[in-house]
């Protein structure tokens, strides 16, 4: 069996440097795919930047931690303050938040396909469809548009798969913070097994509608860089690594 590589640029539309950082990462190097924010106020522009990229897959950044909800307009709550609140939550407030949350996530995959975009798969700002309040209703949409879901751990990916949506075989979310070497993403090249595996990274021009919103930015610099480093063709064909896709997941699948 091969070794496929998908390189996801996440937080597309976050901010015009992330929209510029997955643009160069992609066509300049070796990123393959991305995630959209489809409630920020760059997403649109990020669809624009898009076209210059056919062979980008897009998929969508789900989200309920950063902005407003497409569906009611409600600010939504930082991640750590949202988990700590499900997790004092009754059975009640539990069913409740989810039937909201399968609406909001359901305007936010709608609202990408009226942009006109085929969707290639669904993940979630700051992995909140790993939670266990939030995976079903992950789950529940993933089968309902036939697209592949990330999966942060093994448990996960059995989840997923037993109930007939399909993954890639390995996830690597290490390609972050102190993380962000070429030395480490040479590491995770040479560490891979037959199969899809895709690696999480986040590259960015920073600028300052990110500085004013996000605490992760100098290092999405830095993944700009080594993302673009001419190097990797060459080491990736050594070690017998094709680029990946996640239409090709769906074709294995």
């Amino acid at each position: 069996m091969s070794k496929w590589l998908i390189v996801n640029g996440d937080d597309f539309g976050l901010s015009p440097g992330i929209n510029e950082g997955v643009r160069r990462c992609h066509r300049e190097g070796i990123l393959t795919s991305t995630t959209i924010l489809v409630n920020q106020p760059w997403a649109r522009e990020a669809v624009d930047l898009s076209r210059e990229c056919p062979a980008l897959e897009m998929g969508v950044h789900l989200n309920l931690t950063v902005g407003k909800a497409l569906t009611d307009g409600r600010q939504f709550e930082p991640y750590p303050v949202l988990y700590e609140r499900l997790q004092r939550a009754s059975a009640e407030e539990i069913a409740r938040f989810q039937e909201w949350a399968e609406a909001e996530w359901l305007a936010q995959i709608q609202t990408a396909r009226s942009w006109g975009l085929e969707l290639s798969h669904l993940d979630s700002h700051h992995h909140v469809h790993g939670w266990p309040w939030l995976r079903p209703v992950a789950l529940h949409l993933a089968r309902l548009f036939d697209l592949p879901l990330r999966a942060l751990q093994e448990e996960a990916k059995a989840f997923f798969r037993q109930q007939g949506v399909a993954t890639p075989d390995f996830f690597v979310e290490h390609f972050f913070g102190a993380g962000v070497t070429r030395e480490n993403f040479e590491k995770i090249l040479q560490g891979m097994a037959a199969g899809f595996t895709e690696v999480m990274t986040h590259p960015a021009v920073p600028d300052w509608q990110l500085l004013a919103i996000s605490s992760y930015t100098e290092n999405r610099g830095r993944e700009l860089e080594i993302l673009r480093w001419p190097g990797w063709q060459e080491i990736m064909a050594e070690l017998g690594i094709t680029p990946g896709h996640w239409r090709d997941i769906m074709r294995n699948w």
